[in-house]
């Protein structure tokens, strides 16, 4: 298993100083092994032949120092590499940064004497692990001395023996220079650090070996890692496309692969799940896929991690939301209001979720967005036909779900009786438009359904800019409050003459059995026409039309009040003998009349027909309240059934137009038989005639116009 920031030596990387120079410390550095071999001293040189016949020792073997020595990535450090020592001169010191580490070099044979230099000592340098260098030996007989051997990273130099110079050390430990005879100079060190032999002279001068130059090598583990960058983007939908940038410090070797890992909801990667792979070396983003099952959950994490070297790098620091797509909302279409809009809702988002809604399957134009899971309806823009809408859910990490179809209906035209009034009550038939130049008598267009008013009513339509609800074979729909129109009808059995108070906005009219009483058919805010005169029979068909051009609505039928029922109750079955005067027929009369109301003429005529429902004739100067009939007079001078009514007529100046309105209602009908004077006589007959004496005869008396025979 990885962990972030693993390293492993085995990735090393090292700068070997043979001469002195500087060391900076590359990027990602922050700690470097520092290993130094100290010179080896020069063999003894021999100038005279005092103090040993011309024999010299050796020169001692050089030190060696290491240390682990923490840096700062872009620093300069001094490196020293210690110059092998001439004839009886010391090697020199290596170091790094002067002294933080040190490997003394070797010390010189002594100048025209046997004696042998010493290795470098520990004393002398400086480091967490130190050899010393090997001693040189010294001169004999007739043989020089032996050089130290250099002391090596895994033990102290090795000392000359006699002639015989010090061993090599493993690593980089030089031999010591072997000893010489004769008159001849002394031999040199090996790399790094041995000491060279001491001289042997006859006459004249023989110089001592030198001894080996040091070495300094640096090493130091690149600090080989992966960071996993800022993730932009989050919250993300399960599915979705993910850049993974990473930046690196060390060396990867070609082939190394990248992978960008998703962890589980709770930032954990002890199972993660690769998103995306990137074979390079360097620095970059990996592109990934979100998987499409994963869960929600606002902790994830992503990381990068490599193949070579097998190296976890970092999260990217922070959570990661990760959402699941919403599932398809439930609709409710809506029927339009004719004239304007629908308001569509849908339902199935949870908290934190909105609705969008849109014009298409895909695509398409964005609608709305709703503010919360609450706002799950939407109003469309008036609209004149069905029209088909879309929405979807789209859930607070941004991730939307498929869209559903939601229709707007427009309303089909009304198949309903578009004549059918109410009892003593209203029925309201609506149509679309104002219908403003259709003529009172003439028919409608745009047909939708009716609802249904009282006798008497005040109505407002909910205002301006409302929907307005009724039906059409009972199923409800509306019409919006700014261009519509509304015929109502009523079937009354009210009889005689009545006033009301009617008004309008904007344009209302009423017909009563076909002839216009009421005309205030134009644009208009509203205003109150009260004590509209009109007459009924008892059977009257009333429409009233009413339609809205904008602005503010309202049509009224209030305070229905008789003013005369004209119904003829006394006297009204007379039978009358020719030039005979009858009982006076009578009924209601007028009482006090409203203002704009007068009696047109006295008020009263008479009339009357020879067969029910015939045509009326005026009876001449038949123009009070009552009337008597008299026989002796035209037209009841001629025997027969004659028919009587009288006719109740007021003048108003209320009904705008016609302006005078006059209304006559006709009463119930009295009946009056006018029987002819005829001559009385009687005859009588005998039953036989001559009869015989003695008999019996009966006598018959026929009357003529004198009732029953006796």
């Amino acid at each position: 298993m990885l962990s972030p920031g693993f390293q492993t030596k085995g990735w090393g990387q090292n700068e070997t100083f043979t001469t002195s120079g500087t060391f900076t410390v590359p990027a990602g550095v922050t700690e470097i092994t520092v290993e130094c071999w100290g010179a080896g001293g020069g063999g003894s040189t021999r100038t005279s032949n005092a103090g040993g016949s011309g024999i010299g020792g050796g020169g001692g073997g050089g030190a060696y120092s290491r240390s682990v020595v923490p840096v700062t990535p872009g620093s300069i450090y001094s490196v020293e590499v210690g110059t092998g020592g001439e004839a009886s001169s010391p090697g020199g010191n290596s170091s790094f940064n002067s002294v933080t580490v040190v490997a003394a070099g070797g010390s010189g044979g002594v100048l025209n004497s046997t004696t042998a230099g010493a290795g470098g000592t520990s004393a002398n340098s400086t480091g967490a692990l130190i050899y010393a260098g090997g001693n040189g030996a010294d001169g004999f007989e007739a043989l020089s001395g032996g050089g130290g051997g250099g002391a090596g990273s895994t033990g102290q130099g090795k000392h000359a023996i006699g002639a015989t110079g010090g061993a090599a050390t493993t690593a980089n430990g030089g031999k010591g220079g072997d000893g010489v005879s004769g008159s001849n100079n002394g031999l040199p060190g090996s790399n790094y650090g041995g000491g060279g032999s001491g001289a042997v002279r006859s006459n004249g001068i023989n110089y001592g070996g030198t001894g080996a130059n040091g070495l300094v090598i640096i090493t130091y583990v690149p600090n080989t890692t992966i960071t996993t960058s800022t993730i932009t983007g989050s919250p993300f939908c399960a599915g979705a496309s993910v850049s993974v940038p990473y930046t690196i410090s060390g060396t990867f070797t070609s082939g190394n692969v990248f992978t960008a890992q998703l962890s589980n909801s709770a930032g954990s990667f002890a199972t993660p799940v690769n998103i995306g792979a990137l074979t390079s070396t360097t620095a970059g983003a990996i592109s990934g896929t979100i998987p499409a099952g994963t869960l929600y959950g606002t902790g994830y994490r992503i990381r990068v991690v490599s193949s070579t070297p097998a190296i976890a790098g970092t999260d990217n620091g922070s959570d990661i939301a990760v959402y699941s797509f919403p599932l398809a909302p439930a609709t409710t279409g809506s029927t339009i209001c004719i004239g304007s809009s629908a308001t569509l809702s849908a339902s199935g988002a949870g908290v934190g979720d909105r609705y969008k809604w849109y014009s298409a399957a895909t695509g398409g134009t964005l609608l709305k967005t709703s503010t919360s899971n609450t706002d799950n309806t939407y109003t469309t823009p008036t609209l004149a036909s069905t029209t088909n809408y879309w929405v979807s859910i789209i859930n607070a990490g941004g991730c939307e779900g498929p869209r559903t179809q939601v229709t707007a209906t427009f309303p089909a035209l009304s198949g309903d009786n578009q004549n059918a009034a109410g009892s003593n009550s209203w029925i309201g038939h609506v149509y679309d438009g104002t219908n403003q130049s259709v003529a009172f008598n003439g028919n409608f267009t745009s047909y939708y359904g009716s609802y249904t008013e009282t006798e008497t009513f005040d109505q407002g339509f909910g205002g301006s800019q409302n929907c307005f609800g009724f039906f059409s074979n009972s199923v409800a729909r509306s019409i919006y409050t700014e261009t519509y129109s509304v015929r109502y009808r009523m079937s009354s059995s009210r009889k005689g003459l009545f006033i009301a108070d009617m008004g309008s906005d904007d344009g209302g009219r009423l017909a009563v059995d076909g002839a216009l009483v009421y005309n205030n058919w134009s644009d208009q805010a509203f205003t109150s026409r009260p004590r509209v005169l009109m007459s009924m029979n008892g059977a009257s068909s009333l429409v009233y039309d009413f339609y809205e051009n904008g602005g503010l609505n309202r049509v009224v039928f209030q305070n229905l009040t008789q003013l005369i029922a004209n119904n003829l109750a006394g006297n009204i079955e007379q039978t009358l003998c020719a030039g005979e005067t009858g009982a006076a027929i009578s009924g209601d009369v007028f009482g006090s009349l409203p203002v704009g109301i007068s009696l047109s003429g006295t008020g009263y005529q008479w009339t009357y027909s020879t067969t029910p429902g015939g045509t009326r004739t005026n009876i001449a100067g038949a123009t009070g309240a009552n009337y008597v009939p008299n026989s002796a007079i035209a037209p009841f001078n001629t025997p027969g059934t004659y028919y009587i009514y009288r006719n109740a007529t007021l003048s108003s100046a209320n009904n705008v137009a016609p302006n005078p309105y006059i209304a006559t209602n006709e009463s119930n009908a009295a009946t009056i038989t006018v029987q002819a004077n005829l001559p009385a006589s009687v005859s009588i007959a005998a039953s036989a005639n001559p009869i015989c004496a003695g008999t019996s005869v009966t006598f018959t008396a026929t009357p003529t116009n004198g009732g029953t025979s006796p």
